[in-house]
């Protein structure tokens, strides 16, 4: 995940480790799915409507 320079810089401070963002995730709202994508991997996001 990133913001730029600057949102990275503030957002992550400097912590590089997506586990600790996969963590956070998972703390804050365990509802959601986290994948960690290796380097380079693109990501496809599919919008599933609610019934």
């Amino acid at each position: 995940m990133s913001r730029g320079a600057w949102g990275d810089r503030l957002l992550t401070k400097k912590d590089r480790d997506p586990e600790n963002f996969r963590r956070a995730a998972a703390r804050l709202a365990p509802q959601t799915d986290v994948r960690v994508l290796p380097t380079g991997e693109r990501s496809v996001v599919t919008r599933v409507d609610a019934d």
